[in-house]
This record gives structure tokens, C-alpha cells and sequence, in this order.
């Protein structure tokens, strides 16, 4: 095959042709060969040098992938989507002690601006409900609100 027409089909095709017809029992496929066919994939559709060529499309679609001259398949995509979406995501489970424990909070804590700290909680129920609050760091006020809001 010339290097200035990679995408002669029949070319490439008489060029397996050639390798079948002297080929030894099994052998595989040289690499010369499976990149003239990936080379095509530029200039034809997939299935017209899968079927052209006479090649596996698994194998086809993998060396295509891999050099970046196909895109990965629906198949693979949402096999990759369905990964993600099964994966949980990580939650911090924590109560009014666990807080208490890893705020340290002092009888002469600095108030920022002159204003009473506050911390933003943001709960979310599988149902979809909201709740966001921005409240003073009283930690019986949270947990009392938390445990209505996750009993609702």
C-alpha cells in the first residue's frame, strides 16, 4: 500500500487476501496489516472494513479504541456509566458528641466580626426533600433538628 493512499479499501483488502492465501494454519495477523485496516477507519465506515476486510469486530474495535481511531462503543460507555452509578457515594454519619469532640469549643472563643459563629448543615432525603440551615454552633439545637428532619 502506498503511504500517500491509506485509504485505498481495495488495497488493503488485496493485501489480506495476499497474507490469507499464504498464511500457515492459525497464524495471527501481522501489525502492518491491522494498521492499514485502522488506518481506513478514517476514511470508511466501521462495519464496511469489518466486513471488507473480513476481521473480527471485537478485536477490530479494540486496536480501533486504542489508537484513538474510534470512539469506545455505546456498549462500553454505558457499561462505564452503570459502574458509576452503582457506586455509592460516601456519607459522614456524625452526631452532636462526634461534633462536639472535633470542634473544640472554648469559654473564650474570638466571635468573628462581633457576630455568634455559625455552621451550614445541608441534608438531603432519597425522596429529594431539602433542608439547609445556617445556625449558631449550639450543638443540642443541631442534633434536635437533624434527628426531626431524618424522622420525617
Amino acid at each position: 500500500m502506498k503511504k500517500n493512499q491509506p485509504h485505498d479499501l481495495a488495497t488493503v483488502r488485496a493485501m489480506f487476501e495476499n497474507w490469507r492465501a499464504v498464511r500457515q494454519g492459525r497464524e495471527r495477523i501481522p501489525e502492518k496489516l491491522w494498521q492499514s485496516a485502522i488506518e481506513l477507519l478514517a476514511y470508511y465506515p466501521f462495519h464496511k472494513v469489518r466486513k471488507e476486510l473480513n476481521l473480527n469486530t471485537k478485536q477490530l474495535r479494540q486496536r480501533a479504541e486504542v489508537q484513538g481511531k474510534l470512539m469506545p462503543s455505546r456498549s462500553t460507555v454505558k457499561k462505564v456509566a452503570q459502574q458509576i452509578s452503582r457506586s455509592k457515594p460516601a456519607f459522614l454519619e456524625m452526631t452532636a458528641a462526634d461534633l462536639a469532640k472535633t470542634l473544640p469549643l472554648s469559654n473564650n472563643h474570638q466571635l468573628i466580626n462581633g457576630s455568634e459563629q455559625t455552621c451550614r448543615i445541608v441534608f438531603e432525603r432519597a425522596d429529594g426533600s431539602r433542608l439547609s440551615l445556617s445556625l449558631p454552633v449550639e450543638l443540642n439545637l443541631i442534633q434536635s433538628i437533624c434527628n426531626g428532619f431524618i424522622k420525617a
